[in-house]
């Protein structure tokens, strides 16, 4: 997710600043944007032509925002309210992409253990 002007500042410091109109995820929506940033709903149309090309079956390696994008469409989830699943870093997760398109998630995450 590009985070525009808020690339590489965290969270709880835009949190602290009142006039940076960050919110919480679960107050999102599909069309909160940081300034000069992607949407969660922009993240999604630019995953779908990648998406739509996986055969088989594969693994991602992918930055936290995109899988909460993917769990998000996987679970029905608009990015209001609490989430319906936890996205954790060091977490294998499965998503299933159906013939007609849609996603579905057995909310089972793998924890990956440093070996």
């Amino acid at each position: 997710m590009d985070w525009g002007g808020w690339e590489g500042q965290r969270g709880v410091d835009l949190l602290a600043d009142g006039n940076s109109g960050y919110r919480h995820i679960e107050g999102w929506g599909w069309d909160f944007q940081p300034p000069g940033g992607e949407t969660p709903e922009l993240v999604w149309e630019r995953l779908q032509p990648w998406l739509s090309s996986v055969e088989g079956t594969v693994i991602v390696v992918s930055h936290i925002g995109v899988m909460r994008v993917l769990l998000a469409k996987a679970t029905g989830w608009n990015f209001e309210g609490t989430p319906p699943f936890k996205v954790k870093r060091d977490r294998l997760y499965r998503i299933d992409v159906q013939d007609d398109g849609t996603l579905s998630h057995d909310n089972d995450p793998v924890r990956l253990i440093a070996g």
